[in-house]
């Protein structure tokens, strides 16, 4: 688990790392569990200051400074993807599995949430992404969702800054991005509604890392 800097050429200018039996010796509490394969980091995110926040895929996540020693470390189901408004207000993903009768009476499901946390890692709070769908008006594009296992594979979340909101109030600023892969689906959530305010399928399958462009167009890789 490391991350590089570089230049255009491929120079490395700068390394983080940090192995995970370095940060939580006696394993985590996660649905993933501490197995060995998945001890590598899924994304990072770089501050102006050299300081650098790493998700280990499933098991939780980390934050080093410039010469990555550890300034914090949040266990948990944290996965894929790491979103930094300017404040330093993290958006992360969260997956936690559980039985949720209405979904699946019988079998555990994995649940993601959008994790809302301060700047030194501290949880503020975490809005459930199927609640957000259930109460929209894009509740019907769940019938394409599994009754089993992993319900969305959330796999990007992204900060939006207000730049097409002009073009279409869902896109305000503050209002999440996010890529849901098992139902081929792209959304963007309102977090003071906690709800779907925007979102759109047909497009792709699978879909990954939709972002937002400086043109107003929006890039996906299908």
């Amino acid at each position: 688990p490391e991350a590089f800097l570089m230049d255009m050429e491929g120079k490395v200018l700068h390394r983080w790392a940090k192995r995970f039996e370095d940060v939580w010796q006696t394993g985590v509490d996660s649905p993933e569990g501490a197995t060995r394969g998945n001890q590598y980091w899924r994304r990072v995110h770089l501050s102006d200051n050299g300081d650098l926040i790493a998700v280990f895929d499933g098991l939780g996540m980390i934050k080093l400074d410039k010469r990555s020693e550890l300034i914090w470390s949040l266990q948990g189901g944290y996965h894929h993807d790491v979103s930094v408004a300017e404040d330093g207000t993290l958006f992360a993903l969260l997956r936690e599995t559980k039985i949720i009768p209405r979904i699946n009476p019988e079998k555990p499901v994995r649940e993601d949430f959008i994790a809302v946390l301060d700047s030194a890692g501290r949880v503020q709070r975490k809005v459930s992404l199927l609640e957000c769908f259930e109460q929209s008006p894009y509740a019907p594009l769940l019938a394409a969702m599994k009754k089993e296992g992993d319900l969305f594979h959330t796999n990007t979340i992204e900060l939006l800054d207000g730049r097409l909101s002009e073009r279409n109030p869902a896109f305000a600023r503050g209002n999440i991005l996010v890529s849901m892969r098992e139902f081929s689906t792209i959304a963007v959530v309102d977090l003071e509604k906690h709800q779907v305010v925007w979102a759109l399928t047909g497009m792709w399958r699978f879909q990954h890392q939709p972002t937002v462009l400086d043109n107003g167009h929006l890039l996906v890789f299908d």
